[in-house]
């Protein structure tokens, strides 16, 4: 992607700078080159090929690990050298010396991201391919972009942690602080290893291999409550699969959260002899995958249900490319001038391109190459004959791999993504480049815009779905020819199993919906109207428990169709829509679209199958002009929708057209509707197929316990990190004062040890219940001093490649982390009360006991274990020292008594710490009363002062102890406070739900 490195171009990672611009883009700086990966897919039938990417062709890997050779004889067969790299050049590689690579560090076996992305030889052993996804609130424009800019390396994995989207701040959901996560690159029959790790504090998460059918392997299809329970917070969980051939992504498949940037592209090569479009092209490079997707400039959230008068509906403000691109303001005129995605090229050379379409919402994505036509050589990740075009439209779900030759004048030109049907209104559209090497980085000619776009020509997959007809203008996806052999019985007239599947919207009145204790889940859509989706008349609820696993622990009523629909059942029916289908029966889905909306047609995906599409179409008959079920059965019984068995295509996702139908053919888990919105309102269904006889079994230790966890939780993670200009992080406190007859009460200057007219502390308040008499004794039986402050980062350190330390964005701009005793808290895998058997003893700490490889923000989980019964006081110093800032701390299971707070009676003392309160604490001057002091299970420590606090540890368990605003806890200011032992604890009630990592051995076959 780009050329060769030159020392006269200095570094590719820069710092940012204002991305604003009045222009509607600028020539990109000499600094946003993009480094090439290097060649990795030849034809054989390209002779002594010199890579193009100059002295580094394949990124290696760095450290003990030994990166891969080529002997002479294989540049002689045609492909790539694999050389050593450039000394000078800024292309950096892969640290093995970080915790997200620690798995690579202690299993030789296994192959590092950039050892996987390689040219795919006959013959070759496979490889087992590990990643480490680390899934954390993050924030566009932060301050990592002080510290560099992502270059064309921030594919296969992360050297830079500046996201910049379109320019516009916001906070996001990401995978390794990257957007598009880590593509995953690698050969047929190698097996990929994954471990997702949840750092997203309140959410949950699945992830989904769009594309992967999972034989073998169905527990690791990720979707929640059907193939496993969601990744819990603070939980890893360790995918395994082998991936069928071609071009795929990876996504959430839980909530919103792919909206937000949780997805990534999957490739899965062949050697070239098994692809029977090889011939085609020279170059199958790993920078040449262009994934579209839409983006909104808030949280997915913020747009379900949805807004009735200002930013309505679900569609985006702007499209991105590779996760880049620009973006006009439509109230100010001004354009960001963050770098727009360059793909680069060599004169006369056949390259192929993998197109991915990760949108979420109901627009259809156009794509058109300036000056370039496109040969369509495989959909889905299926081969087909190949088709020339102009312009390729696209749905969520889909991919089309293309081949361009670079047989133009060098130069660049200008790459279109525009976003149709509802996209128009808002004019949604994005840039890249097709750059020649050693050409210009700019076009010549304007840039196009939504209005006056580049030229159409012939178009794929035509949203007017004239498909049984040949055109000279458009190719439907149903006119495509698989280019494999086909299982001749798939073709048969008459399938074993016909399913007729309608879907529509079902409008509620306002009056029906809000109904009192009435809660029914519900969309609003751009027309203002209230809907939820059906799928033949059934919107699905997800089941309690994964039906792959746990198929037992749900109630057989949960379950439905539209043969076996439950009695109560309305007209807008809810349950766990499953249909039935015995092993290894040809199955003809018919779907049929009722919603009828214009400009919107709905794609619909398959997991763990691809299909034939043998027949697209609308209805024949003038008369008729909204089709139903009824009508489409009428049409199949005389012979009229439209199927043709001439190499039908495969697919795994299809858009039905608008008030038309699709007719599907598959031998042979989810298939629902692939916007994003319209799947969290019900229009998926199962088809579940043989019985659980015919499965793999159960994997070991397979987390299996999510009916009662289950928690849709929506967090306002755009506030977590804080924006790093635009929006302020929630770290500033709003104290109202109680006015009292003129005396307020808990004063802000924490002047408590004198009586005073004005005021009153809370620690002169008097308890009015009897007190514990050893409660208030002069030596408590454990005396615990606990100094709270921040962290402070430095931005080189903070995102340094391949770490991903939580943080937050204070309002002055400081990357910070909470610390407790020098300790930042970090939740356990699995709950201490029930399992702590569970969890690895050196997991815990405290000030006595801290990890040995604990830095200034040690991180790990902070228990202070104190003995049953035994006299408590704890004495919280605040070392934050925030002006207007009190920190509220609460503690979990017990009330304390509040005898003491102030500040240092020492007026040379301008900031208290530790080892001044332990001086005063020896010298006797801690404030106390033990007066019937008051009891408090919630007490504010004043700014740059001190609380003292006794109780009687009483209630046996494991009791949080936190400071009480919600930001300062996802930073760590909390501990443990572990009373007695585990014989003291109530039984573990039964069936209690379990929950914990699921990092299962590494298979080797």
């Amino acid at each position: 992607m780009s050329r060769p490195y030159d020392e006269s171009f200095g570094h590719d990672q820069t710092p940012a700078s204002s991305w604003w611009s009045s222009h509607l883009t600028e020539p990109p700086s000499k600094n946003f080159y993009q480094a090439t990966h290097g060649l990795l897919q030849t034809h054989p039938s390209v002779p002594s090929l010199k890579p193009v990417a100059g002295p580094s062709a394949l990124p290696l890997s760095s450290g003990s690990r030994k990166a891969p050779t080529v002997s002479s004889t294989a540049l002689n067969s045609g492909f790539p050298s694999i050389a050593n790299p450039n000394p000078r050049s800024p292309f950096r590689h892969l640290d093995f010396s970080t915790s997200a690579t620690a798995e690579l560090r202690r299993n030789p076996s296994l192959s590092a991201p950039d050892e996987c992305a390689r040219a795919c030889r006959e013959g070759e052993p496979p490889r087992i391919c590990y990643y480490h996804f680390t899934v954390e609130y993050y924030t566009v424009l932060g301050a990592a972009c002080q510290v560099c800019t992502p270059n064309a390396t921030n594919t296969v994995w992360s050297h830079c942690q500046c996201v910049l989207a379109d320019g516009v701040e916001r906070g996001i959901l990401t995978v390794n602080r990257m957007i598009p996560g880590p593509s995953i690159q690698v050969c047929e029959n190698d097996r990929v290893v994954i471990d997702v790790e949840n750092h997203m504090e309140g959410m949950e998460l699945t992830i989904h291999w769009h594309g992967i059918w999972q034989r073998g392997t169905q527990y690791y299809d990720g979707v929640p409550f059907v193939t496993q329970c969601p990744i819990q917070q603070g939980n890893t969980f360790r995918y395994q699969w082998t991936g069928n051939a071609g071009t795929h992504f990876w996504h959430a498949h839980t909530g919103l959260q792919k909206l937000d940037g949780l997805y990534g592209s999957i490739v899965v090569r062949q050697p070239p002899s098994r692809d029977p479009n090889s011939h085609l092209y020279d170059f199958d490079l790993t920078t040449h995958i262009m994934l579209v997707s839409d983006w909104l400039h808030e949280d997915a959230a913020e747009r379900y249900p949805g807004r009735l008068a200002v930013n309505t509906g679900q569609d985006p403000e702007s499209l991105l490319i590779n996760g880049k691109g620009q973006f006009r303001d439509p109230n100010t005129g001004f354009m960001t001038n963050t770098p727009l995605e360059i793909f680069t090229i060599t004169p006369g050379r056949r390259y192929r391109f993998r197109m991915i379409n990760a949108f979420a919402s109901v627009c259809p994505a156009q794509v058109t190459i300036e000056g370039h036509a496109l040969t369509v050589i495989a959909t889905d990740g299926e081969p087909v004959h190949p088709v020339q075009v102009n312009t390729i439209i696209s749905f969520s779900g889909e991919r089309y791999d293309f081949v361009i030759t670079a047989d133009q004048p060098v130069g660049a030109y200008w790459i279109q993504l525009r976003g149709l049907g509802e996209c128009g209104i808002k004019r949604a559209q994005q840039l890249a480049i097709l750059r020649y090497a050693r050409g210009p980085y700019q076009p010549a000619s304007p840039p196009p815009t939504y209005d006056v776009g580049l030229p159409q020509g012939v178009v794929m997959n035509p949203l007017d779905a004239q498909c049984n007809v040949q055109r000279d203008d458009a190719i439907c996806v149903s006119q495509l020819k698989n280019a494999k052999e086909i299982d001749r019985a798939l073709l048969q007239e008459k399938p074993d199993v016909k399913i007729f599947l309608p879907f529509r919207f079902y409008l509620y009145r306002p009056e029906e919906l809000f109904q009192p204790n009435t809660y029914n889940r519900f969309l609003v859509a751009p027309t203002g109207d209230h809907v939820i989706s059906l799928i033949d008349e059934i919107s699905y609820l997800s089941a309690p428990a994964p039906l792959l696993s746990q198929f037992d622990d749900i109630n057989p009523e949960q379950f439905c169709n539209g043969d076996n629909r439950p009695a109560d059942c309305g007209a807008n029916c809810m349950c766990t829509h499953k249909v039935d289908i015995p092993l290894n029966a040809i199955v003809e889905v018919v779907l049929v679209d009722e919603v009828q909306q214009p400009n919107l047609s709905h794609p619909f995906h398959l997991h763990g199958y691809a299909y034939n599409v043998i027949g697209i179409g609308r209805s024949p008959d003038s008369n008729v002009k909204k089709i139903n079920l009824k009508h489409a059965l009428d049409l199949d019984r005389r012979g009229l929708l439209h199927r043709q068995y001439n190499l039908p295509p495969l697919k795994d996702t299809i858009a039905v057209p608008n008030n038309g139908y699709v007719v599907l053919r598959f031998r042979f888990w989810l298939f629902h509707c692939h916007f994003l919105f319209h799947i969290v309102i019900g229009m998926n269904l199962i088809l579940q197929v043989g019985t659980l006889a015919d499965l793999p079994p159960v994997p070991p230790n397979f987390p299996t316990t999510c009916t009662e966890i289950h928690h849709a939780a929506i967090f306002t993670h755009h506030r977590q990190h804080g924006a790093h200009g635009r929006l302020r992080a929630n770290t500033g406190t709003i104290t109202i004062d109680l006015i009292c007859h003129s005396q307020v009460l808990n004063p802000l200057d924490a002047v408590c040890n004198v009586p005073r007219p004005d005021a009153v502390c809370v620690s002169n308040l008097r308890n009015a219940k009897k007190a514990d008499k050893a409660v208030l004794s002069e030596r408590p039986d454990v005396k615990i001093f606990l100094p709270f402050r921040f962290y402070f980062y430095r931005v080189e350190e903070l995102f340094t490649p391949n770490t991903y330390n939580k943080f937050l964005v204070a309002p002055g701009g400081d990357h910070l982390i909470s610390l407790i005793d020098e300790i930042s808290y970090v939740s356990p895998p699995s709950p201490m009360l029930s399992q702590i058997n569970d969890i690895p003893p050196e997991q815990f700490c405290n000030g006595d006991n801290r990890p040995p490889d604990c830095g200034p923000n040690c991180m790990c989980t902070h228990k202070v274990d104190i003995p049953l019964n035994a006299i408590v006081e704890v004495v919280l110093v605040d070392e934050v020292q925030q002006e207007n800032l009190s920190h509220p701390f609460h503690l979990h299971g017990h009330a304390f008594h509040v005898i003491g707070m102030g500040r240092s009676p020492d007026s040379t003392v301008k900031k208290i710490n530790l080892r001044h309160t332990l001086d005063l604490d020896r010298r006797g001057l801690l404030n106390r009363q033990f007066n019937l002091p008051p009891l408090k299970d919630t007490i504010a420590v004043p700014n740059n002062g001190y609380v003292v606090l006794r109780f009687r540890a009483d209630n046996p368990g494991y009791w949080l102890f936190h400071c009480h605003f919600q930001f300062h806890i996802v930073i760590g200011m909390n501990l443990v406070v572990h009373i007695g032992t585990h014989a003291d604890l109530p039984p573990v009630p039964p069936n209690f739900p379990r929950c914990g990592n699921h990092i299962p051995p590494i298979k080797f076959n």
